[in-house]
């Protein structure tokens, strides 16, 4: 297994969350098993609703978020579905009226498909520094921005691959379209620190990622005040200082679709279907819906 930057590109409009200052729908890094680990770091499977948070917003919150992850390969195989959950607790506080600071405390829950032991496991913490109003365009358009700070905390950083800590910077654009329609557009970049550049897992050798690169677009709709949907489609690179299987670069062509309610000011629910295809795969052709790429979200986040 190789430590991924774990999920996909929902691109929630982040934009949502520092205006409303409600639950954010950041994923944090985890594992995930499979014949294509895959760079999907932030951006998450909760659109936040500003229709329904227009409340004027504390400086300091809480927030926990709680995602579980099922595989179409798992299911197609009778086995067991739900094979992890990632869960954080954070606070954020609001020091400016555009800018937020926050810290996370993320850690991942593991249930066998088989034999053996449930495993919790402690993922790296995180800080945030966000900026909801860099500069707006054509009256419609708003730019924002974050840069990310990774810990080595968990275990795996600690334990397996030796990393000594991350960095991202993210920028992301809104746009109204009239209506009840918005296009979100997000673009990252992460550098990992590593002390070696390869690990052993299960008498396999991998190649840790030096470097990350995420871009892409989504189109929203509202329905209502509470439910809304989205489709994002978007690209994801990783690099290797020493490559893996694969060779030193990967990558994916992700395709997205997500369900979003608002359930009240501080709580949200969310499903989203991931189709994540690699790029210049050696070992199969590219094409969709193949079971080994598809993965199913079911997030539910607060904040108080």
């Amino acid at each position: 297994m190789l430590k991924s930057f774990v999920a996909a590109l929902v691109i929630l409009p982040v934009f949502a969350q520092a205006q409303s200052d409600s639950s954010a729908s950041q994923v944090g890094t985890s594992r995930i098993s499979g014949s294509a680990t895959r760079s999907r770091e932030d951006t998450s499977t909760i659109r936040t609703n500003v229709r329904a948070t227009q409340k004027k917003p504390r400086n300091l919150k809480f927030q926990f978020l709680n995602q579980a992850y099922a595989y179409q390969r798992d299911l197609t195989n009778g086995e067991r579905p739900v094979a992890s959950n990632y869960t954080y607790a954070g606070v954020s506080y609001k020091f400016a009226p555009t800018q937020y600071a926050s810290v996370r405390l993320p850690f991942s829950y593991y249930v066998p498909k088989g034999e053996g032991e449930s495993r919790f496991e402690m993922e790296d913490a995180y800080l945030n520094y966000w900026h909801s109003d860099l500069a707006t365009f054509f009256r419609d358009t708003s730019l924002s921005g974050m840069v990310r700070l990774y810990l080595p905390t968990g275990e795996d950083s600690r334990y397996i691959d030796k990393r000594n800590g991350a960095i991202r910077a993210t920028l992301m654009t809104a746009t109204e379209l009239g209506g009840r329609w918005s296009l979100d557009y997000l673009v990252y970049g992460q550098f990992n620190n590593h002390t070696q550049e390869t690990y052993r897992v299960n008498e396999r050798n991998w190649a840790n990622i030096d470097r990350t690169f995420v871009q892409g677009a989504s189109v929203n709709y509202a329905i209502g005040d509470s439910w809304s949907v989205s489709q994002l489609v978007g690209t994801t690179s990783n690099f290797a200082e020493t490559g893996d299987r694969y060779g030193d670069t990967e990558h994916f062509l992700n395709a997205v679709s997500s369900l979003f309610y608002q359930i009240n000011s501080g709580l949200s629910a969310s499903a989203a279907f991931h189709n994540d295809v690699e790029i210049g795969d050696e070992l199969r052709p590219f094409r969709f819906a193949m079971d080994e790429d598809i993965t199913y979200i079911f997030s539910i986040a607060a904040t108080l």
